[in-house]
C-alpha cells in the first residue's frame, strides 16, 4: 500500500488547521476537550500563521480547513485565509455557528473562503445539550443560511452517538432542505470530553443497522453524504458507503491517510497526521522550531502510517485479509477505543467475521 501512496506522491494535499484552540462552547462528544481557555499555551502569531500558509502551499497542499476551537474566536483569521488563497490554497472554514452572522460570512466571501462547514448534533433540544448552549442549534441553522444565501458552499458535520442516532433520518431532510451541499457523518469515540460520558457511545452492535442506514441514504440523498473514516470497512456495503464519484471503479477504505496525504497542525505549532490523535505521541515536531517541510521530510516521521507492517495489527485485525490495505482501520478510533493504532474494533467485516 505505501507504493501507492508513494506512487500518488506522499504530500499533504489537505490540512486541518486549527488557528486557535480557544472555544466558546464546551461540548460533550469534543475530543480535544476544548474550551475559552487557550489549553495548548502560547498560540502561533500572526507572522508565523503567515509563513505556515506558505509553507503548506510550498508542500503541495491544495485545501486547508480552518477551524478551532473556534476560528472565529482569532481575529486576524481573514488575513490567514488570504495568505492561503494568494498562495493557490482553497480553503474552508469550521465553525459552531454562534459567531457565523451576516458580517462574519460576508468576511469569508471577501477574504476567499469557499466553503464553510458547520456542527449540526441533531435536532434543537438534543443539539443544544450536547453542545451545552441553549440556542446553539438556532444559530447554526442560521450560519447556514447565511452561508448559502452569500454563495459559499455550505456542509454539515455530524457525530453520531447515542443521544442523537435516533434522529439522523429527521436532520438529513432539515438539512437538505436547507441546501447543504456535504454531510460528514463519522462516529463520536470515546476520547476528551467524551471519554468521561462512554454511555453515549454507540457500540459496535449498533454499527450494520447504522452503516445499512448511511448506504442507502447516500444513494437517495440530494447531498453528498461524506462517510467518516471510523465507520465501515470490507462488507457489501463498502462500495455505497466510500463511493465519491458514480463511476467509481473500487471505491473502498485504504487505510489512514494521517502522514501520508492529510496533516494537521495545533494552534501551538504542533504537526500530527491527523488533529483527533490528541495524544502527545503523535506530535511530529513544532513549526516554532523547524519549518515545516523539515518536520514532513524527517526520517521516522508518521511511523504508523509511513512505516506500517502487517505485524503491528492488533485485536480483530491481526490476521485479517484486508490489514494490509486497512492498516487496522481509523488511527483516531483504534486509539480512542484500545490506546493503540492499527486495530480499530468498529470494523463492520470483523464482527461479521467473529459472529
Amino acid at each position: 500500500m505505501r507504493a501507492l501512496f508513494e506512487a500518488a506522491g506522499i504530500r499533504p494535499r489537505t490540512c486541518v488547521w486549527e488557528i486557535t484552540a480557544r472555544c466558546n462552547l464546551q461540548c460533550i462528544h469534543c475530543a480535544s476537550a476544548l474550551g475559552p481557555r487557550a489549553s495548548r499555551g502560547a498560540e502561533l502569531d500572526t507572522e508565523r500563521s503567515l509563513r505556515l500558509a506558505v509553507e503548506l502551499a510550498e508542500l503541495g497542499c491544495e485545501y486547508v480547513a480552518l477551524s478551532g476551537g473556534e476560528p472565529l474566536l482569532r481575529r486576524d483569521w481573514p488575513r490567514l485565509v488570504r495568505a492561503l488563497r494568494d498562495a493557490g490554497v482553497r480553503v474552508g472554514l469550521i465553525s459552531n455557528g454562534l459567531l457565523a452572522d451576516e458580517a462574519a460570512v460576508g468576511a469569508m466571501v471577501a477574504s476567499g473562503v469557499s466553503i464553510v462547514a458547520i456542527s449540526i448534533d441533531g435536532l434543537r433540544l438534543t443539539h443544544d445539550v450536547i453542545r451545552k448552549r441553549p440556542g446553539s442549534f438556532e444559530a447554526a441553522i442560521r450560519a447556514l443560511r447565511a452561508g448559502a444565501r452569500a454563495g459559499l458552499r455550505i456542509h454539515a458535520i455530524t457525530h453520531v452517538n447515542r443521544m442523537n442516532y435516533g434522529e439522523l433520518e429527521a436532520l438529513h431532510c432539515a438539512l437538505e432542505e436547507i441546501g447543504v451541499r456535504t454531510w460528514l457523518v463519522q462516529l463520536s469515540a470515546p476520547m476528551g470530553r467524551m471519554s468521561e460520558r462512554p454511555d453515549l457511545v454507540l457500540a459496535p452492535d449498533d454499527l450494520l443497522s447504522f452503516a445499512r442506514w448511511l448506504a442507502a441514504t447516500k444513494e437517495r440523498s440530494r447531498m453528498y453524504v461524506a462517510v467518516g473514516d471510523n465507520v465501515g470497512y470490507f462488507t457489501e456495503l463498502e462500495p455505497a458507503l466510500r463511493r465519491i464519484r458514480p463511476d467509481e471503479p473500487m471505491p473502498c477504505f485504504y487505510g489512514c491517510s494521517a502522514g501520508l496525504l492529510t496533516i494537521g497542525i495545533e494552534a501551538n505549532g504542533n504537526v500530527k497526521g491527523c488533529l483527533s490523535l490528541q495524544s502527545q505521541q503523535f506530535v511530529e515536531g513544532n513549526v516554532a522550531d523547524r519549518s515545516l517541510r523539515e518536520i514532513w521530510e524527517a526520517p521516522g516521521a508518521f511511523a504508523y502510517t509511513r512505516s506500517f507492517e502487517t505485524s503491528q495489527l492488533q485485536g480483530a485485525c491481526a490476521g485479517c485479509e484486508y490489514g494490509e490495505i486497512c492498516r487496522g482501520g481509523c488511527t483516531f478510533m483504534s486509539v480512542a477505543t484500545t490506546g493503540r493504532p492499527h486495530g480499530n474494533p468498529y470494523c463492520l467485516f470483523g464482527l461479521a467475521r467473529s459472529a
